[in-house]
């Protein structure tokens, strides 16, 4: 209506909404006010949104590189069983190199029935794909690297 003042950008008042006073106003100007009113608010709402979806992407990263991780361990597990091996313990150690960047190759330690002192170690490449194997400790004998195609 002529003659009405505008005084908040909100509807509803809290201590943070800031005061403007722009006098008397004409109809047109206030439905315009109002519009830049609903605009910013729905701005607001849109950088919410954009900082779940941002956080869903890292959170969907994470677990998903945790998953890739878990999938080596299968893949290598897999080769040395077709090795004839039978795995007791295994774990998958992330590699990084330079180390300060982040995981770019994965080594997987077996301990298995044939050597008991030792391990199985399958080297590989970010993507699980298998690199070299190699034995450590008293697995260092001639018929265990002869099964895993180490000279």
């Amino acid at each position: 209506m002529k003659g009405e003042r505008l005084s908040r950008w909100n509807s509803t008042p809290s201590d943070s909404t800031p005061q403007l006073d722009l006098g008397p106003i004409d109809p047109g100007v206030r439905s315009v006010v109002e519009y830049a009113g609903a605009a910013l608010g729905a701005l607001a709402e849109m950088e919410v949104h954009m900082k779940l979806v941002v956080l869903g992407v890292f959170a969907v990263t994470g677990l998903s590189s945790t998953a890739f991780a878990a999938d080596c361990l299968a893949v290598a597990t897999k080769d040395i069983e077709q090795k004839g091996f039978t795995v007791e313990e295994s774990f998958l150690e992330e590699i990084a190199r330079p180390s300060n960047s982040g995981t770019n190759a994965y080594s997987a330690w077996f301990r298995v029935t044939k050597c008991d002192k030792g391990y199985l170690i399958v080297n590989m490449h970010a993507g699980c794909q298998i690199h070299d194997h190699w034995a450590a400790g008293q697995c260092e004998i001639p018929e265990i690297h002869a099964a895993i195609g180490e000279r």
